[in-house]
């Protein structure tokens, strides 16, 4: 292929970030015998006094006796004793310093990453790898299997920039390769390095590169080049399920929950009595809290985003007046919210995932910012006691839990009757005291009729998160009419025959000087604020 002509630039060694002690692997288990046993004398030069340096503080000066994946034997320089400490009652920085000294921290399965293009295609696929080449009509990305065309006319927004596995771009002969350039045959050191570089899960490359370093200097790095051998030796014998396992890891970092969880369970199956079980439990465990925070993230945002787009789709529905909408509200909206996020999840997390998880997800989320939602120009359509109501008031009294399932459904459709209740109080036409013709609209339905898509749907998204229960309320904000500047009436001048009378009644048939008439604002109907309510 054209791209395996290319000539690949040195590699960044950044391993990833996250090894510390806590998670220092030890391949040989240690029984009950070794507890009781003597740690070994190292190799090398030994005898020069050092300053130890303790977890609580304290320090000790003397030699190094021994040491072993567990515990560490110091002969204090003070009283020739010999103390036996385990690495955990060492102070952490110098105690890692002396586990890689010695050989017992294992780096062959720490990951090797690169800089990559990501590039988000028209059906919601990704492509992630380098870009290569690019023509007047495409774009090529090179993956560790495969050069990719991508029609410039199927990406979706700008190519990022992102750092991924290295193997999800190169393969090993080609990552070997870049760095096999730089080799010094002769040095301990050199053959060493290449051996680091190549554990990233090509064991029997690297043990190659150690058996080599260890013929050319037996006493490199303190000796520690033999207990090195002998953890990447294991591991080249089990070179096919660490590959298997490798998969895993490369699923998770890409989101593939659901196929990343299908390839343990075929490894379980595959090796049953495999020496990795343990291993593989922990890729489980890792794969399920990332699958986990990724549907947290997700629903954490969805269910804001939907109950815009919901109420924004239903206040645009050609036909639909103020009683069907708040029908929809009560009976239809919490079910079609809820699908439409687990679609969403389903989709970017796997098929796997159900609306269960996604509501209880959504019921234990954390208290993020603040979000608010108006009833605008048609707060009066609520009625003056639900508009001006503050919302200290409307919170519940304490009330015991009920106790059995029955009580339980009981209350929810008390609840359901209220709401309902109070939604016909708002729909209820208001007729002309006298003289109102059969079938003509209220004065809400000609209001609504009348009423920008963009007003109402403000106005059923507040009336959703104040009373459907799946949002949490904070507080209301009332802020004064700005027609009326609170008072809920206006004072209109007549001139002319009309003059008003001290009730604001207008005066006989032949008064001709000016008066003042009171009158409702007809902005606010005489309710005087604008409400809004603050929510998470």
């Amino acid at each position: 292929m054209e791209c395996m002509k290319l000539r690949l630039p040195a590699l960044p060694r950044a391993l990833a970030l996250g090894v510390s002690l806590g998670i220092v692997l030890f391949l040989a288990p240690l029984g009950s015998a070794l507890a009781q046993a003597e740690p070994e004398e190292p190799e090398g030069p030994a005898g020069a006094v050092v300053l130890l340096k303790l977890s609580d503080g304290g320090s000790l000066w003397g030699r190094i006796a021994g040491h072993d994946s567990e515990r560490l034997a110091f002969q204090r320089l003070d009283n020739g004793g010999i103390v036996r400490l385990p690495w955990k009652q060492l102070d952490p920085d110098q105690a890692g310093q002396l586990l890689e000294e010695f050989g017992y921290v294992d780096h062959s399965g720490d990951e090797l990453f690169v800089d990559a293009e990501r590039l988000q295609l028209d059906d919601g696929t990704e492509v992630i790898g380098r870009i290569v080449s690019r023509t007047e009509d495409s774009i090529f990305v090179k993956t560790a299997d495969r050069l990719v065309p991508i029609p410039k006319k199927r990406i979706q927004g700008a190519v990022t920039n992102v750092v991924v596995p290295a193997l999800d771009v190169f393969t090993r002969e080609e990552l070997y390769r870049a760095e096999a350039e730089k080799l010094d045959p002769a040095s301990a050191a050199s053959q060493n390095e290449l051996a680091l570089l190549r554990a990233h899960f090509d064991f029997t490359k690297a043990l190659e590169h150690c058996k080599l370093a260890l013929e050319l200097d037996p006493s490199f790095s303190g000796g520690s080049l033999k207990p090195t051998i002998a953890r990447v030796q294991e591991k080249a014998a089990n070179q096919v399920q660490l590959d298997f396992l490798y998969q895993v890891d490369s699923l998770r970092s890409r989101g593939q929950f659901d196929k990343a969880l299908t390839q343990l369970e075929q490894f379980t199956q595959k090796w049953p009595d495999s020496k990795l079980r343990t291993e593989a439990e922990r890729k489980k465990k890792q794969v399920e809290k990332a699958r986990v925070a990724a549907m947290k993230e997700l629903v954490a945002t969805q269910y804001y985003k939907w109950a815009d787009r919901l109420t924004t789709a239903k206040a645009r529905e050609e036909g639909a007046n103020l009683e069907s909408l708040l029908a929809y509200l009560e009976d239809k909206l919490k079910e079609d919210l809820l699908g439409a996020v687990t679609k969403d999840l389903q989709r970017a997390v796997g098929a796997s995932v159900t609306p269960e998880e996604v509501k209880k997800l959504w019921n234990e989320r954390k208290r993020g910012r603040f979000r608010r939602a108006s009833y605008g120009q048609g707060t009066w359509l609520l009625g003056e006691a639900a508009a001006l109501k503050e919302y200290g008031e409307q919170k519940p009294k304490a009330q015991e839990a009920p106790k059995t399932a029955a009580e339980a459904e009981r209350a929810k459709l008390e609840e359901k009757i209220k709401r309902y209740l109070a939604n016909q109080q708002i729909v209820a036409k208001k007729k002309a005291a006298a003289g109102a013709k059969e079938g003509e609209e209220s004065e809400e339905e000609v209001f609504w009729r009348g009423w920008s898509s963009f007003s109402k749907a403000q106005w059923l998204l507040a009336q959703f998160v104040e009373n459907g229960g799946e949002f949490r309320v904070i507080k209301e904000e009332l802020s004064n009419c700005p027609d009326c500047g609170g008072t809920g009436t206006r004072e209109m001048i007549n001139t002319g025959s009309a003059r008003s009378n001290p009730q604001g009644g207008q005066g006989g048939a032949g008064a001709n000087s000016a008066g003042v008439v009171v009158v409702d604002c007809p902005l606010c109907h005489r309710v005087g604020r604008i409400r809004r309510v603050l929510y998470w």
